[in-house]
């Protein structure tokens, strides 16, 4: 949990997922000032059960390139406290810095969640070869 001096946005991309040294980091923000972040290593794919949760202050710098990289996810809105005067610059910025793929079809996507969440839960567990098969059919690098 970090705890920034910038307001983060918000974007209709929720999650940010970065790939540094064979470590996925998962990134939201949940607050104008805090950001939850949470590490995985790329290969681990099965349930834990310890969790640590860790407080600490972002610096500025960090928190710049965080919001250039939430405004750059952004497929159609971005919200925020107060108006981002130089947001074309921060989603060129963020282009630059983070790598995302562009959903094809949203209603596609909306979808399958209507015929395969029947169930109720909103999880469904899935082989790697399967979320691949999903991720390459609804998205595009």
């Amino acid at each position: 949990m970090y705890r920034s001096k910038n307001d983060f946005p918000l974007s209709d991309v929720a999650i940010m997922t970065m790939f540094v040294s064979g470590y996925g980091t998962y990134t939201i923000p949940i607050g104008p000032n805090l950001l939850m972040s949470g590490t995985l290593p790329e290969h681990l794919n099965n349930h834990i059960t310890a969790t640590t949760i860790e407080r600490r202050d972002m610096s500025v710098e960090v928190s710049e390139r965080i919001i250039d990289g939430i405004c750059s996810s952004a497929q159609i809105s971005l919200i925020s406290k107060a108006k981002i005067s130089d947001v074309k610059d921060r989603i060129e910025r963020g282009k630059r810095i983070f790598k995302f793929n562009s959903v094809k079809q949203p209603k596609d996507i909306l979808d399958l969640g209507k015929t395969n969440f029947v169930t109720g839960s909103a999880l469904m567990s899935v082989t790697k070869a399967t979320y691949d098969k999903i991720i390459s059919q609804f998205t595009e690098k």
